[in-house]
């Protein structure tokens, strides 16, 4: 869903998420690099990749950052790295972390602790800082589902992704 007439892409792993994200982007009053919101719909993003290098909402190939956001856990880290490395071996645009919104994440309650078995995926692709940031949720051994952030974040994150 075209948000803007910035050349960015956001990416959510979730329906809910997406829309949020539609409503406060095509809202925000201030301009943002952000163009498009796109639902990644979980582990099917992989199979949208080409798409980028083609058209996303009648807008073309993505011809500046595709920004990924998804749960934290080790499925939406490894949806995350996967797309990255996928869109890097066809050329295509840069998957990059929405640091911002990953690091929210880290200020939320963790859900089902004790539950989730964490392995090291992810680190390269967040970055030493944000990976140590997020150690909390990986030592519990939980998760934190991305609805768990509050929606403002999202506005505050697309004005100052490009700083």
């Amino acid at each position: 869903a075209e948000v803007g007439p910035g050349p960015d892409l956001l990416v959510v792993e979730n329906s809910d998420t997406y829309w949020a994200a539609i409503e406060v982007l095509r809202n925000h009053p201030t301009v943002h690099p952000v163009g498009a919101v796109a639902w990644g719909c979980g582990t099917s993003f992989l199979a949208q990749i080409p798409t980028l290098t083609m058209d996303v909402a009648g807008r073309g190939p993505v011809t500046g950052t595709v920004w990924y956001w998804g749960d934290l856990d080790p499925e939406g880290l490894a949806i995350a790295t996967n797309a990255a490395t996928a869109s890097a071996q066809i050329k295509g645009p840069p998957i990059r972390a929405a640091a911002q919104l990953w690091a929210a994440m880290a200020n939320q309650p963790v859900q089902s602790p004790g539950t989730i078995a964490w392995s090291d995926i992810g680190s390269e692709w967040l970055g030493q800082e944000l990976h140590a940031k997020l150690s909390t949720v990986r030592s519990a051994g939980g998760r934190v589902a991305q609805e768990a952030v509050a929606q403002a974040a999202i506005g505050e994150w697309a004005t100052t992704v490009d700083q």
